[in-house]
């Protein structure tokens, strides 16, 4: 089944079913608490400000979809996929089930991850401004390319972290401690640069 343009209301919330095919559609500030959306394709929807508080989305695909400002506590994310999302403002608790979920070119900007381990995770080209990663497990997580601008990695677990590329601009260095990240030689001389050291051969 497939629904294409359709904006939806709170009294047409349960008539959401699962393994549907929802395209240009609209969800926002409705409350899906504990909502059962498993194996749903999605496309161009937003869902801003939506209670996906328990939400069940096992198996469910995002495209360019908008999440800004999503309550996500106790979501059921295992194996969902998002490419070209955004979570603009959205706290990732420890209560978020990320098992297998895949994130391509992903908005996270002034998100939360405290305290999450995110070991082993692909975040590449995704985008984290001033994003909070403190007391976060980032070993063998990849940022490549990522815009981590910004981002507060205070007490975050390092090891073979790999942030080539990544923007690391405004980190704080004399509070983060970014031992165990890769880097390449312009990022060092960059981060030296806002410690007012400068690098030269």
């Amino acid at each position: 089944m497939t629904v294409i343009r359709q904006s939806f209301n709170q009294s047409g919330v349960p008539g959401l079913d699962e393994d549907t095919e929802y395209q240009d559609c609209v969800f926002d500030g409705l409350d899906l608490k504990h909502a059962s959306l498993r194996d749903c394709r999605f496309t161009r929807c937003s869902f801003k400000t939506a209670n996906l508080i328990g939400v069940k989305l096992n198996g469910s695909t995002f495209s360019s979809c908008d999440l800004s400002n999503v309550k996500l506590d106790g979501g059921n994310l295992f194996s969902a996929a998002f490419k070209e999302c955004k979570f603009l403002g959205v706290s990732f608790s420890p209560q978020v089930v990320l098992t297998a979920t895949a994130f391509t070119l992903c908005i996270f900007d002034y998100g939360t991850f405290r305290g999450l381990d995110l070991s082993g995770r692909n975040f590449d080209k995704c985008s984290f401004i001033e994003a909070d990663f403190a007391m976060a497990d980032l070993r063998k997580t990849s940022f490549v390319g990522a815009n981590l601008t910004r981002a507060n990695f205070s007490k975050a677990l390092f090891a073979q972290t790999d942030l080539r590329g990544a923007n690391v601009a405004g980190i704080n260095l004399r509070e983060d401690d970014l031992r165990g990240t890769i880097m390449t030689l312009a990022q060092i001389e960059a981060l030296a640069w806002e410690l007012g050291i400068q690098v030269v051969e």
